[in-house]
């Protein structure tokens, strides 16, 4: 896939360049079609009850057609098909996000997010690309977006949203640093959502989700 941009590609590029294209062409079907019944309303002259209806079913058409290519988009990204970097932060440095990262997270065309399970953004300004070696820079893109946003809302704190902070932790964590305790990453994630972490399920998820190196007991040694 050709990248026009160094930080990748946005949600709906990237989906309407590398997803079905089945799905894409019906998609652009239904729009079209709904254009048209919304032309046809500006003209003058009785509307049609029938069109009107023809043209909510268009809409409709439109609106499944997209949830498809949501849930093409997904499965891509999933696989490791596509491959995703973010912030988040809607001023933060740009992350690479784990592929596993897409079993609690849903793209969101509308603005670029990625949602939880209960429609929290956990991730923004999102951006994909092809799988390949040369993407691997992507990830590096530290440099805050032109436009200021002045309002910086903490992340929303839930188990599903902790879940995925912590995937996202555990697979950006630097090579070279020795492995983060249980109390390290409790606090982390404290200092991330602004909120004391319940202990009971952050040691539920750290359980299944951490490296067995960071499972350890005793002293934490650096890497070789």
């Amino acid at each position: 896939m050709k990248h026009d941009h160094p930080k990748g590609l946005t949600l709906t590029e990237g989906a309407r360049r590398s997803c079905n294209t089945g799905i894409i062409e019906a998609l652009a079907a239904a729009e079209a079609e709904a254009a048209r019944f919304e032309a046809m309303d500006l003209l003058p002259g009785r509307h049609d009850t029938h069109r009107g209806m023809l043209k909510s079913a268009a809409y409709f058409e439109a609106e499944h057609q997209r949830c498809q290519l949501l849930d093409d988009l997904r499965r891509r990204l999933l696989r490791g098909e596509l491959v995703a970097t973010a912030r988040e932060r809607r001023t933060g440095p740009r992350i690479a996000v784990a592929a596993e990262a897409w079993q609690y997270l849903y793209p969101h065309f509308a603005d670029d997010t990625a949602r939880d399970g209960l429609g929290a953004a956990v991730l923004f300004q999102v951006r994909i690309a092809g799988a390949a070696p040369a993407q691997a820079s992507l990830a590096q893109d530290a440099m805050p977006p032109t436009v200021t946003v002045h309002a910086d809302p903490k992340p929303v704190y839930s188990v599903s949203t902790l879940r995925a902070w912590y995937m996202l932790r555990r697979s950006s964590w630097p090579t070279t640093e020795q492995p983060p305790s249980e109390a390290d990453d409790l606090a982390a994630a404290s200092q991330h959502f602004g909120v004391k972490v319940s202990r009971d399920p952050f040691r539920a998820i750290r359980r299944e989700m951490a490296p067995a190196a960071w499972k350890k007991s005793g002293p934490r040694k650096p890497p070789k």
